[in-house]
């Protein structure tokens, strides 16, 4: 499938370790280091005009790559090398195939115009645009903080997308089971508190409430309720584990343990305030139902930063949303 320079030192991965390579199958996935020009051209024998999408990250042209590009061309010459892979990965694609092409503000317009060329102006799905990061003072210029993904196709076909939220996929069938995970070995990190800052409820103290007009809890009273947070060490997980078990409470180990780095965290939401009690002058005390059973376990209460006026304030997030992405898990 592949020409012999490329193959010059192909590996196996399996379960078992590194295993020799005698022949391919269809099934496998192949990683392919080296020069991806020499790489693209290896695949078109067998699967040119049968590849369904490519992405492709390219050097952004700015002196900061790094990977061993010579990440510092000047246009022409960075245009010439993505031209040749382009036609490479062109050939590649199904009639029905889509090519993402990630680049910055840089080169982001020169190589629209380059891929208007090889695909086709009318083949333009259109150009993703992320914002990278927040913006910086800067009196003297317009800011530059997005990144671009020319989106192209052969044909120029309906573009369908479907989305699919990991958020709503159903992990764990065996609830009696989930706090012994960590105990076989396993460990899990929490891959959206990067994307919603849910980790923030885990520390006390916290500002991650609700923010702007209506940040007090009785302009959101959908918005109030407790996590209840731990932090354990390795070798305290399997006895707390099956204490909390014992308890036998299906809400408390809804919640699974993640490790993030060297510590074990368990946070568990729970709707412990009295809503009908609430109004202007109602106070934690007043209307907040501690559970003093997990306050015996050794958790922490975690509840709304107050508010101007030391007014009760309200979270970000509903409990549902809370409850939705603490679920949603990765392996390490």
């Amino acid at each position: 499938m592949l020409s012999p320079k490329v193959l010059g030192s192909a590996k196996k991965y399996t379960k078992n370790g590194i295993e020799e390579i005698n022949q391919f199958d269809e099934n496998d996935n192949l990683i392919i280091k080296g020069n991806n020009l020499t790489a693209l051209a290896s695949l078109l024998k067998r699967y040119e005009g049968k590849v369904k999408c490519i992405y492709i990250d390219p050097p952004y042209n700015t002196g900061n790559d790094s990977f061993n590009y010579n990440d510092k061309f000047n246009h022409s010459s960075w245009l010439v090398f993505m031209k040749n892979r382009l036609e490479l990965a062109k050939r590649l694609l199904r009639d029905d195939g889509v090519i993402f092409v990630q680049c910055d503000d840089n080169e982001q317009a020169y190589l629209k115009v380059l891929m208007d060329e090889i695909f086709e102006k009318n083949n333009h799905y259109g150009t993703m645009i992320q914002l990278k990061k927040s913006t910086q003072n800067d009196s003297k210029s317009i800011q530059k903080n997005h990144e671009y993904i020319h989106v192209f196709s052969n044909t120029n076909l309906p573009f369908l997308m479907t989305y699919k939220k990991q958020v709503d996929i159903e992990i764990f069938t065996d609830e009696s089971s989930i706090l012994t995970f960590p105990l076989n070995n396993h460990s899990f990190q929490n891959v959206d508190s990067d994307v919603l800052d849910l980790q923030k409820y885990f520390y006390e103290g916290t500002e991650n409430g609700a923010t702007g007009n209506n940040n007090r809890l009785i302009d959101r009273p959908n918005l109030g309720y407790t996590v209840y947070y731990i932090e354990l060490k390795e070798n305290e997980v399997e006895a707390f584990s099956e204490r909390i078990i014992s308890l036998n409470n299906p809400e408390y180990i809804s919640f699974n343990i993640l490790k993030v780095n060297d510590k074990y965290k368990h946070a568990i939401a729970i709707n412990d305030y009295i809503s009908t009690s609430l109004n202007e002058k109602s106070t934690e005390e007043d209307i907040y139902v501690t559970n003093e059973e997990l306050i015996k376990q050794g958790y922490s209460i975690i509840r709304p930063p107050k508010r101007v006026g030391n007014k009760l304030g309200c979270w970000t997030w509903s409990i549902d949303n809370f409850k939705k992405v603490e679920i949603t898990m990765k392996w390490l």
